[in-house]
């Protein structure tokens, strides 16, 4: 054989080791990176879920607050009218009676 580089069987076994140690450590890292970034989204999701609901909530009360607006508002009207026709009744017998 040649004078090359030789390794032994122990050396084989050592070099064989340090590279799946390598790649596993490689592995680990990459894992860890992607769990962070995973959590981290995680997080935004709920922060943006929870502002939106938030939003939704405030939109929904304010629609409430329209929608009694209206109603308040139909129903002056309707008092108004309700007045308007009892005083043009009034007005209609007084005229009579004369």
């Amino acid at each position: 054989m040649g004078d090359g580089f030789k390794l032994g069987r122990d050396g084989v076994k050592d070099e064989v080791k340090r590279f799946v140690q390598a790649i596993e450590t490689n592995y680990t890292d990459t894992i860890r990176a992607l769990k962070d970034k995973n959590d981290k989204l995680t997080r935004q999701l709920r922060s943006l879920t929870s502002s939106k609901a938030a939003e939704v909530s405030e939109k929904s009360e304010m629609e409430h607050l329209f929608i009694e607006c209206i109603e308040e508002v139909r129903k002056e009207v309707m008092r108004r009218r309700f007045r308007n026709e009892v005083a043009q009744k009034r007005t209609g017998r007084l005229a009579l009676r004369s």
